[in-house]
């Protein structure tokens, strides 16, 4: 029974429910039956709920009596259904029909114009009667418009072009009569020019049409030319394209129009650097005026973007661009004048403002923007001052070192990537002009922070985070990091390579520090963690590795500079190939951490490994020749020595571990080993050091013999 009790109102809940959601979808479609709707909506429930207590009531009541059954465990209510409610999208069709109007009045106002144009050729009308007949004609387009509207006979893009149609006729119609026919003195021209600018603002601000209020204002920013054509002063010029780009932020907030907003803006500053370009005075006129333009845009572009919910990252680029060309223009102008840091410092406090507004409000794309934009004016802060010669690099190295690290710190994609950019090309233009000679001045000490800065910007952002974000794992997928980390410890041995040949190395163009530094940083690398150096840092230090052997191989020993250094760079270079064969040998550090690139190809690791050791060592043999310190003799029996060392070597690694390519290489080894001895040592050797060679090697043999015996 209770079952039964409890299927009905369950039910009824759900009719409850649905009926609900009906009313609530017809409240949306009928906009006119809302009250309608609301009356009957609550007699309705209150319907229903007395339904529902009559039904639960003799629930309750028959539940107290039979209290020996076990209570019944209640169902959590129907959720009631959402309805989302989105905006109908317009047609093909629609959208056409909205365009055609604006297109056709386009075409009409042509045909207008070339109407006028022919019948002043063929001496109909003269100069006068076209102005007239033009403004007629605009007067008419307008009242047609307002007679259209006032009786709602034609639909809103209709009107809205028959609006824009009589403000271009107009505009133009002024233009031809004061300048191109001089029909009417100039000030009668600028007379009419602002009354169709103030109508034209007027019906922007009224139709709320964004095409409308982007021509509106290129055209009413077209006017500024035709004031410098009448000689008015500049202040005035400027004052005009102050007000109407005011004027116009009432309209753009007013109907949310962002691209009128950035169509006014891109005009106004164009007007404003032209008029600039005319004299070489009042430059504080015009550096104000650019920045109270782009004090008006930062606002209406803040208010627009809190407003908008689609294309943020578009707002956000264009945010960049337009404030980045508007500084540009702006340094232009206050180049090498007075006051040129006030300037800048007033630009400064407004993208602070802005980016402190932005991160109050959480909206870190943009703080991101306004602090790369506030970093860029330090930066041109900093070329303000008079500093001595090189010490405005040493600036400008500190200023981008302290805008990657607040990047990193903020995790803000658009200045990692702007100041990365500029670290790279204070690089390298650092490291082409530069000398280290004397080594302490401005420039050498500004390299020297550039390295020390970006190592601790690289490390500081390997330090996790939190949750990466995209950009971040973006980086991570394309191995960015990686990538300047290998840079990074490039553009180090680049560095050291200078000071090695300006101060220690001379001897052939080698520079023998370097080469130890990078012998050893691979050992190392190589057995270090790739979460801190990444997978191409140990690539490159490999193939440095191998190219300055061949350097040392092919080059040097000629040279009697610098021997214990040279000694110790080879001797260097013997240690770690003999490290990294004692590694993969015992299977040790570096072998455990690259096991999938070395297990498969040990043994060509293993005979390449001896075969450069060998090498090396002959090298030495030869360079202690050179430089007095052993005979020639000596030099040959050393050098049939390791020959046989090397071949003993191998053979007794590979038999031990089953390596059959090493130990067919030590034969192959033991076998020039042997051709050397009877071919070559035995016809230019002396007869002492002849026998010294044949009892030791005879001796080996003997020793190497008997173990592969006993194996």
């Amino acid at each position: 029974m209770e079952r039964e009790w409890q299927e009905r109102i369950e039910r009824l809940e759900q009719e409850v429910t649905q009926l609900q959601a009906e009313v609530a979808r017809l409240k949306h479609n009928d906009g006119k039956a809302h009250v309608a709707i609301n009356a009957e909506e609550n007699p309705f429930k209150s319907m229903m709920n007395t339904k529902v207590k009559a039904v639960i009531k003799p629930l309750t009541e028959e539940a107290s009596i039979e209290t020996s059954e076990p209570p019944i465990a209640t169902k959590p209510p129907v959720e009631k259904t959402i309805i989302e409610t989105r905006e109908p999208r317009k047609s093909f069709e629609e959208r056409m029909t909205a365009i055609l109007p604006k297109l056709f009045m386009l075409i009409l106002v042509l045909g207008i114009l070339w109407g006028l144009k022919l019948a002043s050729d063929f001496g109909f009308l003269s100069d006068i009667v076209k102005v007239l007949m033009a403004y007629v004609v605009s007067i008419a387009i307008g009242l047609y418009a307002w007679r259209l509207e006032k009786k709602k006979e034609a639909m809103t893009a209709m009107v809205v072009s028959l609006y824009g149609g009589s403000f271009i006729i107009g505009i133009l119609a002024t233009a031809a009569g004061a300048i191109l026919y001089e029909i009417f003195a100039l000030t009668v021209a600028l007379a009419i020019a602002l009354l169709y600018i103030a109508y034209g603002i007027a019906i922007s601000y009224f139709k709320g049409n964004q095409a409308l209020t982007s021509f509106v204002a290129f055209t009413s920013l077209l006017l500024p030319y035709l004031l410098e054509y009448m000689d008015f002063e500049k202040v005035f010029i400027l004052i005009y394209i102050v007000i109407i780009f005011g004027a116009l932020q009432l309209v753009i907030l007013q109907h949310q129009q962002q691209i009128a907003l950035y169509i006014a803006m891109f005009f106004s500053l164009l007007a404003i650097h032209l008029i600039w370009f005319t004299q070489d005075n009042q430059t504080s006129y015009f550096a104000f005026s650019l920045i109270i333009v782009l004090a008006l845009f930062l606002n209406s572009w803040w208010q627009l973007f809190k407003a908008s919910e689609k294309w943020k990252v578009l707002q956000e680029g264009a945010l960049f661009s337009i404030s980045s060309f508007t500084l540009l223009l702006l340094n232009i102008v206050i180049f090498n004048k007075p006051y040129q840091i006030g300037y800048l410092f007033i630009v400064l406090a407004l993208f602070t403002s802005l980016a402190f507004i932005a991160y109050k409000k959480n909206e870190r794309h943009v703080f991101d923007v306004a602090a790369t934009i506030a970093l860029l004016v330090t930066f041109n802060i900093v070329l303000t001052f008079d500093f001595a010669e090189g010490y405005d690099q040493l600036a400008l190295v500190l200023a981008a070192l302290a805008g990657i690290m607040l990047a990193i710190r903020l995790r803000a994609p658009l200045m990692k990537i702007t100041y990365s950019v500029i670290l790279f090309n204070m690089a390298f233009i650092l490291y082409v002009t530069t000398t280290v000679r004397p080594f302490w001045h401005a420039e050498n000490i500004a390299i020297i922070a550039l390295i020390i800065g970006v190592i601790a910007a690289y490390i500081y952002g390997k330090v996790p985070k939190g949750e990466p974000t995209r950009f971040e794992s973006w980086l991570a997928k394309y191995y960015v990091m990686d990538s300047i980390s290998a840079a990074t410890i490039l553009y180090i041995m680049l560095y050291l390579a200078k000071l090695d040949y300006a101060y220690i190395s001379t001897a052939h163009h080698i520079p023998y520090v370097v080469f130890s530094l990078t012998a050893l940083w691979m050992l190392v690398v190589l057995a270090m963690d790739n979460r801190w150096l990444g997978i191409f840092a140990p690539a490159l230090l490999i193939v440095c590795y191998f190219t300055q052997s061949m350097a040392l191989l092919t080059t040097g020993f000629m040279d009697n500079t610098h021997i214990a250094l040279q000694l110790i760079t080879r001797g260097i270079f013997i240690f770690v190939l003999i490290a990294l064969l004692a590694d993969l040998y015992k299977e040790g550090l570096i072998y455990q951490k690259w096991k999938k690139f070395i297990e498969k190809y040990i043994e060509v690791y293993i005979i390449v490994g001896i075969l450069i050791t060998i090498l090396h060592f002959m090298n030495v043999a030869s360079y202690l020749y050179t430089i007095d310190i052993w005979t020639w003799g000596i030099s040959v029996m050393a050098k049939t020595l390791l020959l046989f060392a090397a071949a003993s070597i191998a053979i007794l690694l590979g038999r031990k571990r089953q390596w059959k390519k090493v130990s067919a290489a030590g034969f192959i080894l033991l076998l020039i080993a042997i051709c050397k001895l009877i071919f070559f040592d035995l016809a230019t050797l002396n007869l002492l050091i002849r026998a010294i060679l044949f009892i030791v090697v005879g001796a080996a043999g003997m020793l190497l013999s008997g173990r592969m015996l006993k194996k």
